[in-house]
């Protein structure tokens, strides 16, 4: 009887160790599914590598430098002495910068150092943040090239989304990503992708955010970045386990959330001083150059945060509601437009602030091209030319954009303002945005709308889509210089808001996410 020789240690580890290397090839396993979807749909949205390296490379770029540059001209320049010189002499002799900046600091100084250090830990977050999201990106780089068959970012501009989710659908039947289901759906990726944003969707219908709120409060400041960013870290950065399920302790204990909102608004009272410094200076520096040069108007009329989440769908991905939205501008516009009620005393008073203002401006800007030497030193009531050259620019440019001049001509010529072309707006503004309350629909047959009504019909109907256009135009479609004071305001409002009414709206964003939520076997 012959006997086969028992296998060597050595044998049995090599084995072992192939079968180790093949499991590893089958799975490419992600510890974190979320936030390796994230990135794998950010890679898609900037385009590729090069893409997400330019965005926040270029972010941290621009905060540092405005950081910087802030803490310079805060600190550094003697701003006293310069605005004290009153001659060319005195100017001469002022230093402009502090000799010996860190002796003798008041309490200006001292509070511009602290909100510097501040600043400070801010960079050093979204330095690590910006460092984390190149990793990921890299990996995201070797992946589509790899696993999904895309050789070059130059490609990713010529994909659809969804031709991308296929090749990544198929390759996780082949080398699974998530190893607690072996197929992944396209609606599942849009799903665990979306799940934030459709959970921002779902309150927003609800109202769940806005429910206490008293009347004199705009909804819309419950949407502004520092309120908006206050929940999020409150609610979602709580609510969910390490394994992306729902905690018991978040559906049953609703008072906790209402803690956690009161702990940050706390939080945000107590840096609410440097964190309005910070969002006026980016304000400030973003846009004040945009503005003088006519390049943007303030008056231009923009989307505010709160119509973004009102109008959009769920499921529907950043880039794709983008395109939506680009759209509804224009068909917004038209609707303005169309529903505007004639103004000749606005426009009379338009038209001679911009005739006197250009007159005055036509005559400095004569002596400014003859000499610039009386700008400087021929005074009015205290004050040289150059500051009333500024003044009246500022003055005409107010005057000239009153109304946006880029927007084009209405469609309907002289029948705006009629009932049916006030209707036709708004249907070519729904059929943008999706978004078509009960009250806003038309009171009266097409018929009517068109001609057939009595004049105290048409005055009824007029009456209608005034008030349909007050509250488009006081909630979802505003100037932007309004959208950037509001975006001060809910700095300045966002701990009243966390520590009063949201934590008092804490049970009713508890119900909302307990009655949608959805328990499935492979969490």
């Amino acid at each position: 009887v012959s006997s086969s020789a028992a296998p060597s240690p050595a044998a049995i580890g090599e084995a072992l160790g192939q079968a180790v290397e093949q499991a590893i090839g089958r799975w490419d396993a992600a510890p974190d599914l979320e936030r390796w979807l994230a990135s794998f749909y950010q890679y898609y949205e900037l385009k590729g590598y090069r893409g997400v390296l330019a965005v926040h490379f270029l972010h941290l770029a621009a905060l540092t430098f405005m950081i910087a540059f802030s803490f310079l001209l805060f600190f550094f320049v003697d701003w006293e002495s310069i605005l004290s010189c009153s001659s060319e002499e005195s100017c001469r002799a002022v230093s402009l910068f502090y000799v010996l900046p860190f002796h003798q600091v008041g309490p200006w100084r001292t509070l511009v150092f602290l909100c510097f250090l501040l600043f400070l830990a801010y960079w050093l977050f979204n330095a690590v943040n910006t460092y984390h999201t190149f990793r990921d990106a890299a990996e995201m780089s070797q992946y589509y090239k790899e696993r999904l068959g895309i050789a070059s970012d130059d490609v990713l501009p010529t994909l659809l989304w969804s031709e991308v989710v296929s090749r990544f659908v198929q390759q996780q039947r082949e080398r699974p990503v998530c190893v607690v289901q072996d197929e992944l759906t396209a609606l599942e990726v849009a799903n665990i992708i979306m799940r934030e944003d459709n959970y921002i969707i779902l309150l927003t219908n609800h109202h769940s955010f806005t429910s206490r709120f008293p009347p004199w409060i705009p909804r819309r400041l419950a949407y502004t970045r520092a309120v908006l960013g206050c929940l999020r870290a409150a609610v979602f950065r709580w609510a969910f386990d390490k394994r992306s399920r729902l905690r018991e302790e978040f559906v049953t204990c609703p008072e906790k959330l209402g803690r956690r909102l009161r702990w940050m608004g706390l939080l945000n009272l107590f840096l609410v001083v440097p964190v309005l410094i910070f969002v006026t200076l980016v304000f400030f520096m973003r846009h004040a150059e945009e503005f003088r040069s006519h390049r943007t108007s303030p008056f231009r009329r923009e989307w505010t945060d709160y119509a973004k989440w009102t109008f959009r769908e769920f499921n529907e991905y950043p880039h794709q509601f983008k395109e939506r939205m680009r759209s509804a501008q224009a068909s917004a516009e038209d609707y303005v437009s169309a529903t505007r009620p004639s103004t000749p005393v606005r426009d009379s008073l338009q038209r001679f602030l911009k005739f006197v203002a250009g007159s005055v401006l036509a005559v400095l800007l004569a002596v400014a091209l003859w000499d610039d030497a009386p700008l400087l030193f021929v005074k009015i009531q205290d004050k040289n030319l150059l500051w009333y050259l500024a003044f009246f620019g500022f003055l005409f440019a107010v005057a000239d954009n009153a109304e946006d001049p880029t927007q084009p001509p209405t469609a309907f010529g002289s029948f705006a303002g009629a009932p049916l072309a006030m209707h036709t707006a708004m249907m070519r503004l729904v059929r943008c945005t999706h978004f078509l309350p009960p009250s806003w629909r038309a009171p009266a047959p097409l018929a009517a709308l068109a001609g057939g009504c009595n004049g105290s019909q048409r005055a009824r109907l007029c009456q209608h889509f005034e008030r349909i256009r007050g509250d488009f135009l006081r909630d979802f479609f505003v100037h932007r210089i309004q959208a950037l004071a509001e975006e001060l305001l809910g700095v300045v409002l966002a701990p009243l808001l966390l520590i009063v009414y949201l934590p008092e709206a804490a049970p009713d964003i508890v119900d909302v996410i307990r009655r949608s939520r959805h328990r499935s076997q492979n969490l």
